[in-house]
Protein backbone atom coordinates (compact mmCIF):
# COMPACT_ATOMS: atom_id res chain seq x y z
CA UNK A 1 0.00 0.00 0.00
CA UNK A 2 1.32 3.44 -0.85
CA UNK A 3 2.37 5.69 2.03
CA UNK A 4 0.30 8.65 0.90
CA UNK A 5 -3.31 8.50 -0.31
CA UNK A 6 -4.34 9.19 -3.88
CA UNK A 7 -5.59 12.78 -3.86
CA UNK A 8 -8.74 13.60 -5.84
CA UNK A 9 -9.90 17.17 -6.32
CA UNK A 10 -13.64 17.71 -6.77
CA UNK A 11 -15.00 20.67 -8.75
CA UNK A 12 -18.69 21.51 -8.71
CA UNK A 13 -21.06 24.44 -8.92
CA UNK A 14 -21.13 26.33 -5.65
CA UNK A 15 -17.62 25.27 -4.66
CA UNK A 16 -16.75 28.92 -4.03
CA UNK A 17 -19.36 28.96 -1.26
CA UNK A 18 -18.35 25.68 0.35
CA UNK A 19 -16.06 25.24 3.31
CA UNK A 20 -13.17 23.07 2.03
CA UNK A 21 -13.53 19.48 3.21
CA UNK A 22 -11.78 16.14 2.78
CA UNK A 23 -13.22 12.65 2.84
CA UNK A 24 -11.18 9.44 2.98
CA UNK A 25 -12.28 6.28 1.20
CA UNK A 26 -9.84 3.35 1.39
CA UNK A 27 -6.57 4.84 0.12
CA UNK A 28 -8.27 7.78 -1.63
CA UNK A 29 -8.60 11.31 -0.29
CA UNK A 30 -11.39 13.42 -1.85
CA UNK A 31 -10.79 17.18 -1.59
CA UNK A 32 -13.36 19.96 -2.11
CA UNK A 33 -10.87 22.83 -1.96
CA UNK A 34 -10.99 25.07 -5.04
CA UNK A 35 -7.42 26.20 -4.29
CA UNK A 36 -5.96 22.68 -4.25
CA UNK A 37 -2.98 22.41 -6.61
CA UNK A 38 -1.64 18.97 -5.66
CA UNK A 39 -3.87 16.14 -6.80
CA UNK A 40 -3.58 12.85 -8.68
CA UNK A 41 -7.07 12.79 -10.19
CA UNK A 42 -9.78 15.39 -10.76
CA UNK A 43 -13.58 15.02 -10.72
CA UNK A 44 -16.05 17.49 -12.15
CA UNK A 45 -19.44 16.88 -10.58
CA UNK A 46 -21.86 18.07 -13.28
CA UNK A 47 -20.58 21.60 -13.93
CA UNK A 48 -17.83 24.12 -13.30
CA UNK A 49 -18.68 27.27 -11.35
CA UNK A 50 -19.14 30.11 -13.84
CA UNK A 51 -16.72 32.56 -12.23
CA UNK A 52 -13.25 32.30 -10.74
CA UNK A 53 -12.34 30.75 -7.41
CA UNK A 54 -9.09 29.20 -6.27
CA UNK A 55 -7.34 27.69 -9.29
CA UNK A 56 -10.60 27.69 -11.29
CA UNK A 57 -10.38 30.68 -13.63
CA UNK A 58 -13.50 31.76 -15.51
CA UNK A 59 -14.87 28.24 -15.61
CA UNK A 60 -11.65 26.41 -16.44
CA UNK A 61 -8.92 24.48 -14.62
CA UNK A 62 -5.34 24.03 -15.76
CA UNK A 63 -4.79 20.44 -14.75
CA UNK A 64 -2.17 19.38 -12.21
CA UNK A 65 -2.78 15.77 -13.24
CA UNK A 66 -2.87 13.99 -16.61
CA UNK A 67 -5.97 14.63 -18.69
CA UNK A 68 -6.61 10.87 -18.73
CA UNK A 69 -7.11 10.97 -14.95
CA UNK A 70 -10.20 13.14 -14.99
CA UNK A 71 -13.78 12.00 -14.39
CA UNK A 72 -17.05 13.74 -15.24
CA UNK A 73 -20.04 12.71 -13.11
CA UNK A 74 -23.29 13.73 -14.78
CA UNK A 75 -26.21 14.69 -12.56
CA UNK A 76 -29.19 15.49 -14.77
CA UNK A 77 -31.02 13.05 -17.07
CA UNK A 78 -31.05 13.77 -20.83
CA UNK A 79 -34.58 15.21 -20.82
CA UNK A 80 -33.25 18.01 -18.59
CA UNK A 81 -29.66 18.45 -19.76
CA UNK A 82 -27.58 17.22 -22.67
CA UNK A 83 -23.86 17.14 -21.88
CA UNK A 84 -22.36 18.21 -25.19
CA UNK A 85 -19.71 16.25 -27.05
CA UNK A 86 -17.08 19.04 -26.73
CA UNK A 87 -17.61 19.07 -22.96
CA UNK A 88 -17.62 15.31 -22.41
CA UNK A 89 -14.70 14.43 -24.67
CA UNK A 90 -12.28 16.44 -22.50
CA UNK A 91 -12.48 13.84 -19.73
CA UNK A 92 -10.79 10.49 -19.31
CA UNK A 93 -13.92 8.84 -17.91
CA UNK A 94 -17.61 9.62 -17.53
CA UNK A 95 -19.85 8.25 -14.76
CA UNK A 96 -23.37 8.75 -16.06
CA UNK A 97 -26.87 7.33 -16.43
CA UNK A 98 -26.99 8.50 -20.06
CA UNK A 99 -26.81 5.42 -22.32
CA UNK A 100 -23.66 4.86 -24.33
CA UNK A 101 -25.57 5.26 -27.61
CA UNK A 102 -26.45 8.81 -26.52
CA UNK A 103 -23.18 9.76 -24.82
CA UNK A 104 -20.40 8.30 -26.95
CA UNK A 105 -17.14 8.20 -25.01
CA UNK A 106 -14.43 5.52 -24.71
CA UNK A 107 -14.45 5.94 -20.93
CA UNK A 108 -18.24 5.72 -20.58
CA UNK A 109 -19.31 4.05 -17.32
CA UNK A 110 -22.86 3.60 -16.04
CA UNK A 111 -23.05 5.17 -12.59
CA UNK A 112 -25.43 3.25 -10.33
CA UNK A 113 -26.92 5.73 -7.88
CA UNK A 114 -23.73 7.76 -8.26
CA UNK A 115 -25.12 11.08 -7.03
CA UNK A 116 -24.79 13.21 -3.95
CA UNK A 117 -27.13 12.12 -1.18
CA UNK A 118 -29.55 14.58 0.38
CA UNK A 119 -29.87 12.41 3.47
CA UNK A 120 -27.53 14.35 5.75
CA UNK A 121 -25.63 12.23 8.21
CA UNK A 122 -21.96 11.42 8.73
CA UNK A 123 -20.97 8.31 6.76
CA UNK A 124 -19.27 6.62 9.72
CA UNK A 125 -22.29 7.29 11.92
CA UNK A 126 -24.59 5.75 9.31
CA UNK A 127 -22.35 2.72 8.95
CA UNK A 128 -22.35 2.15 12.71
CA UNK A 129 -26.09 2.71 13.25
CA UNK A 130 -28.11 -0.40 14.11
CA UNK A 131 -31.29 0.99 15.70
CA UNK A 132 -33.97 2.73 13.62
CA UNK A 133 -36.99 3.79 15.68
CA UNK A 134 -39.84 4.80 13.37
CA UNK A 135 -43.03 5.97 15.10
CA UNK A 136 -44.65 7.43 11.95
CA UNK A 137 -46.08 5.62 8.93
CA UNK A 138 -45.62 7.21 5.50
CA UNK A 139 -44.19 10.39 3.99
CA UNK A 140 -43.25 11.97 0.69
CA UNK A 141 -41.01 14.85 -0.39
CA UNK A 142 -42.41 16.55 -3.49
CA UNK A 143 -42.27 20.23 -4.39
CA UNK A 144 -45.11 22.10 -6.06
CA UNK A 145 -43.10 22.20 -9.31
CA UNK A 146 -45.23 20.99 -12.24
CA UNK A 147 -43.08 21.26 -15.37
CA UNK A 148 -44.50 19.19 -18.22
CA UNK A 149 -41.27 18.76 -20.19
CA UNK A 150 -40.05 16.54 -17.32
CA UNK A 151 -42.00 14.14 -15.11
CA UNK A 152 -42.53 16.84 -12.46
CA UNK A 153 -46.16 17.27 -13.51
CA UNK A 154 -46.83 13.53 -13.35
CA UNK A 155 -45.05 13.28 -10.01
CA UNK A 156 -47.07 16.12 -8.52
CA UNK A 157 -50.31 14.67 -9.91
CA UNK A 158 -49.62 11.29 -8.33
CA UNK A 159 -48.72 12.78 -4.96
CA UNK A 160 -51.76 15.07 -5.06
CA UNK A 161 -54.02 12.05 -5.67
CA UNK A 162 -52.39 10.03 -2.88
CA UNK A 163 -52.61 12.91 -0.42
CA UNK A 164 -56.31 13.37 -1.21
CA UNK A 165 -56.98 9.69 -0.46
CA UNK A 166 -54.50 9.06 2.36
CA UNK A 167 -54.94 11.42 5.31
CA UNK A 168 -52.03 9.67 7.04
CA UNK A 169 -49.60 10.69 4.27
CA UNK A 170 -47.29 13.47 5.46
CA UNK A 171 -46.30 15.63 2.48
CA UNK A 172 -43.11 17.70 2.65
CA UNK A 173 -41.47 19.94 0.06
CA UNK A 174 -40.97 23.45 -1.27
CA UNK A 175 -44.31 25.14 -1.76
CA UNK A 176 -46.08 22.55 0.42
CA UNK A 177 -44.39 22.02 3.81
CA UNK A 178 -40.77 23.22 3.72
CA UNK A 179 -38.12 21.35 5.68
CA UNK A 180 -34.56 22.27 6.61
CA UNK A 181 -33.24 18.77 5.99
CA UNK A 182 -34.61 15.76 4.14
CA UNK A 183 -33.91 13.75 7.29
CA UNK A 184 -37.02 15.33 8.83
CA UNK A 185 -39.16 13.56 6.23
CA UNK A 186 -37.37 10.21 6.54
CA UNK A 187 -36.02 9.33 9.97
CA UNK A 188 -39.35 8.82 11.76
CA UNK A 189 -41.14 7.06 8.89
CA UNK A 190 -41.41 3.38 7.99
CA UNK A 191 -42.44 4.09 4.39
CA UNK A 192 -41.57 6.86 1.94
CA UNK A 193 -42.82 7.57 -1.58
CA UNK A 194 -39.90 8.22 -3.97
CA UNK A 195 -40.58 9.33 -7.55
CA UNK A 196 -37.96 10.04 -10.21
CA UNK A 197 -38.25 12.98 -12.60
CA UNK A 198 -37.02 10.73 -15.42
CA UNK A 199 -37.75 7.04 -15.78
CA UNK A 200 -35.43 4.79 -17.76
CA UNK A 201 -33.51 1.56 -17.30
CA UNK A 202 -30.43 2.15 -15.15
CA UNK A 203 -31.37 5.68 -14.09
CA UNK A 204 -31.79 5.93 -10.34
CA UNK A 205 -30.78 8.85 -8.22
CA UNK A 206 -30.52 9.88 -4.59
CA UNK A 207 -34.30 9.53 -4.27
CA UNK A 208 -34.42 5.79 -3.43
CA UNK A 209 -30.92 5.93 -1.91
CA UNK A 210 -31.93 8.56 0.66
CA UNK A 211 -34.94 6.47 1.69
CA UNK A 212 -32.90 3.31 2.15
CA UNK A 213 -30.12 5.13 4.00
CA UNK A 214 -32.76 6.12 6.55
CA UNK A 215 -33.79 2.42 6.75
CA UNK A 216 -37.27 3.16 5.39
CA UNK A 217 -39.05 1.17 2.68
CA UNK A 218 -39.52 3.11 -0.58
CA UNK A 219 -42.66 2.99 -2.67
CA UNK A 220 -40.75 3.71 -5.85
CA UNK A 221 -41.67 5.03 -9.29
CA UNK A 222 -38.46 4.98 -11.29
CA UNK A 223 -35.81 2.69 -12.75
CA UNK A 224 -37.53 -0.56 -13.81
CA UNK A 225 -34.25 -2.45 -13.31
CA UNK A 226 -33.20 -1.13 -9.91
CA UNK A 227 -33.83 -4.52 -8.29
CA UNK A 228 -31.06 -5.98 -10.48
CA UNK A 229 -28.58 -4.16 -8.23
CA UNK A 230 -30.57 -3.82 -4.98
CA UNK A 231 -32.45 -6.64 -3.20
CA UNK A 232 -35.94 -6.99 -4.71
CA UNK A 233 -37.51 -6.96 -1.26
CA UNK A 234 -36.05 -3.54 -0.50
CA UNK A 235 -38.23 -1.74 -3.06
CA UNK A 236 -41.99 -1.72 -3.73
CA UNK A 237 -42.60 -0.45 -7.30
CA UNK A 238 -45.60 1.79 -7.93
CA UNK A 239 -46.87 3.09 -11.30
CA UNK A 240 -46.41 6.80 -11.95
CA UNK A 241 -49.24 6.97 -14.49
CA UNK A 242 -51.89 5.03 -12.57
CA UNK A 243 -52.62 6.77 -9.24
CA UNK A 244 -55.50 4.43 -8.19
CA UNK A 245 -53.23 1.38 -8.66
CA UNK A 246 -50.40 3.10 -6.78
CA UNK A 247 -52.81 3.84 -3.93
CA UNK A 248 -53.93 0.19 -3.82
CA UNK A 249 -50.32 -1.07 -3.67
CA UNK A 250 -49.40 1.35 -0.90
CA UNK A 251 -52.48 0.67 1.21
CA UNK A 252 -52.11 -3.12 0.94
CA UNK A 253 -48.40 -3.02 1.77
CA UNK A 254 -48.91 -0.90 4.88
CA UNK A 255 -51.83 -3.04 6.04
CA UNK A 256 -49.75 -6.20 5.60
CA UNK A 257 -46.82 -4.82 7.63
CA UNK A 258 -44.41 -5.07 4.70
CA UNK A 259 -41.90 -2.80 6.43
CA UNK A 260 -41.31 -5.29 9.23
CA UNK A 261 -41.29 -8.25 6.83
CA UNK A 262 -38.78 -6.59 4.49
CA UNK A 263 -36.47 -5.01 7.05
CA UNK A 264 -33.58 -7.48 6.37
CA UNK A 265 -33.73 -6.62 2.65
CA UNK A 266 -33.92 -2.89 3.44
CA UNK A 267 -30.83 -3.11 5.64
CA UNK A 268 -28.94 -5.08 2.99
CA UNK A 269 -29.80 -2.44 0.38
CA UNK A 270 -28.64 0.22 2.83
CA UNK A 271 -25.33 -1.62 3.25
CA UNK A 272 -24.85 -1.85 -0.51
CA UNK A 273 -25.49 1.88 -0.95
CA UNK A 274 -23.10 2.76 1.87
CA UNK A 275 -20.31 0.55 0.58
CA UNK A 276 -20.83 0.00 -3.16
CA UNK A 277 -23.38 2.24 -4.83
CA UNK A 278 -22.04 5.68 -4.04
CA UNK A 279 -19.80 8.20 -5.75
CA UNK A 280 -16.66 7.37 -3.79
CA UNK A 281 -16.80 3.61 -4.31
CA UNK A 282 -17.50 3.91 -8.03
CA UNK A 283 -14.70 6.44 -8.51
CA UNK A 284 -12.40 4.14 -6.51
CA UNK A 285 -13.20 1.30 -8.90
CA UNK A 286 -12.22 3.39 -11.93
CA UNK A 287 -8.98 4.50 -10.30
CA UNK A 288 -8.07 0.99 -9.17
CA UNK A 289 -8.45 -0.30 -12.72
CA UNK A 290 -6.51 2.51 -14.38
CA UNK A 291 -4.07 3.87 -11.79
CA UNK A 292 -1.05 2.40 -13.60
CA UNK A 293 -2.13 3.37 -17.11
CA UNK A 294 0.17 5.86 -18.85
CA UNK A 295 -1.00 9.45 -18.93
CA UNK A 296 -0.08 12.67 -20.66
CA UNK A 297 1.78 15.47 -18.96
CA UNK A 298 -0.23 17.81 -16.70
CA UNK A 299 -1.15 21.21 -18.08
CA UNK A 300 -4.23 20.57 -20.22
CA UNK A 301 -6.93 23.20 -19.59
CA UNK A 302 -10.27 21.63 -18.75
CA UNK A 303 -13.19 23.94 -19.60
CA UNK A 304 -16.74 24.15 -18.34
CA UNK A 305 -19.76 24.10 -20.62
CA UNK A 306 -20.29 27.87 -20.46
CA UNK A 307 -16.63 28.56 -21.25
CA UNK A 308 -16.68 26.14 -24.20
CA UNK A 309 -19.67 27.90 -25.73
CA UNK A 310 -17.51 30.95 -26.41
CA UNK A 311 -16.17 28.97 -29.36
CA UNK A 312 -18.90 29.08 -32.06
CA UNK A 313 -18.02 25.58 -33.27
CA UNK A 314 -18.59 24.17 -29.78
CA UNK A 315 -21.88 26.04 -29.49
CA UNK A 316 -23.02 24.62 -32.83
CA UNK A 317 -22.03 21.10 -31.79
CA UNK A 318 -23.96 21.44 -28.52
CA UNK A 319 -27.03 22.54 -30.47
CA UNK A 320 -26.62 19.54 -32.76
CA UNK A 321 -26.39 17.17 -29.76
CA UNK A 322 -29.64 18.60 -28.36
CA UNK A 323 -31.42 18.25 -31.71
CA UNK A 324 -30.12 14.68 -32.06
CA UNK A 325 -31.58 13.75 -28.69
CA UNK A 326 -34.94 15.37 -29.45
CA UNK A 327 -35.13 13.61 -32.81
CA UNK A 328 -34.16 10.29 -31.25
CA UNK A 329 -36.80 10.74 -28.57
CA UNK A 330 -39.41 11.56 -31.20
CA UNK A 331 -38.65 8.38 -33.14
CA UNK A 332 -38.25 6.17 -30.06
CA UNK A 333 -34.47 5.81 -30.07
CA UNK A 334 -34.06 7.55 -26.72
CA UNK A 335 -36.32 7.82 -23.68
Amino acid sequence: MKDTPTRIKIIRKGIEREHPETFAWDDLLFITDASCTEYDWLIVYDEFPKGSTGTILQGSERLACPRERTILITVEPPNIKIYSTPYVRQFGYVLTTHPARLMKHPGHRIGKGCLRWFYEKDWAAMDAQTDFPKPETVSVVCSSKQQKRTRHFDRYSLVRYLADHMPELQWFGHGVKPIRSKNEALDDFKYHIAIENYIADGHWTEKPADVLLSAALPFYAGDPKITEVLPPGSIIPIPLDNPPEALRIIREAIAAGEYEKRLPAILEARRLILHKYNMWAQVAEIIARHKDAPGSAPGFTLKGRHRLRRNPLNAIREGWDILRYKAGKLFGAFQ
